[in-house]
């Protein structure tokens, strides 16, 4: 970005950096890999830059509200560099870390997945009757999906997709968990009716090990660390202040 002077303000490359750094971090990515984005940053800026020269010109800074605006951005400056100084330099060691990794295990393990169409009717006995046409090859599942179930699913021959164990009713979560891949089942009665169930495929959940997770551990316990300092800090203002 070539360096110019707008009114009393410089514009160039070092007050662009400083404007990117302030963007949350994901358009701060955004801006580096897309060329057209960054442009748009560039000319928000000069916009910027723009009406605070006509803002001189206006001689606001002189009025009563830019005063008052000015007293509580530094307040609120303060207060934010003051909060990043409590939180700054929070010592995790390994230890902690492996520690809450024990203890929250539920927390990092792959769940269960299957796959699974199914075909919803509203009366055991019609299931029943579709299920026998199904396994006398007397019609597919996936058209018997089409001409019969209830569910939404059915346009596309009953094509639930694939899901982790407990995202089903109860029911029909048991019903595919219990079953080999390939298996036929049912009728199985849920709350919504009736349903045959065709499971797909299948794969077993699996606990994922403490260093594959470690960097999502410290987040959290940083998180934790950062918390009961802030309230600690908090605490001990009221204490002195109020």
């Amino acid at each position: 970005m070539e360096t110019r002077m707008i009114g009393n303000y410089e514009l160039g490359d070092r007050q662009l950096q400083q404007f990117l750094a302030r963007l949350p971090k994901d358009q701060q990515a955004y801006a580096e890999q897309n060329e057209d984005y960054r442009k748009q940053i560039e000319a928000r800026l000069e916009e910027i830059v723009l009406f605070a020269a006509l803002a001189d010109e206006m001689d606001l800074e002189s009025t009563d509200e830019f005063k008052e605006t000015m007293e509580v951005a530094k307040r609120d400056c303060k207060s934010q560099m003051a909060m990043a100084e409590v939180l700054r330099d929070i010592d995790i060691p390994d230890a902690d870390l492996e520690a809450f990794y024990e203890e929250n295990k539920a927390n990092y393990a792959q769940p269960a997945m299957a796959a699974a169409k199914h075909i919803l009717v509203d009366s055991e006995e019609k299931a029943n009757e579709i299920l026998a046409q199904i396994k006398a090859e007397e019609i597919t599942f996936e058209d018997a999906a089409k001409q019969f179930s209830s569910c939404p699913s059915k346009e596309q021959g009953g094509d639930l997709g694939q899901f982790g164990r407990g995202q089903m009713v109860p029911e029909f979560d048991e019903a595919v968990f219990t079953n080999e891949a390939g298996a036929l089942v049912g009728p199985v009665q849920t709350q919504f009716g009736f349903h045959i169930i065709q499971i797909g495929d299948k794969t077993e959940g699996e606990q994922l090990p403490y260093e594959d997770v470690k960097n999502d551990v410290l987040q959290q316990v940083l998180y934790q660390k950062q918390s009961a300092a802030y309230e600690k800090k908090l605490a001990e203002l009221k204490e002195k202040y109020l």
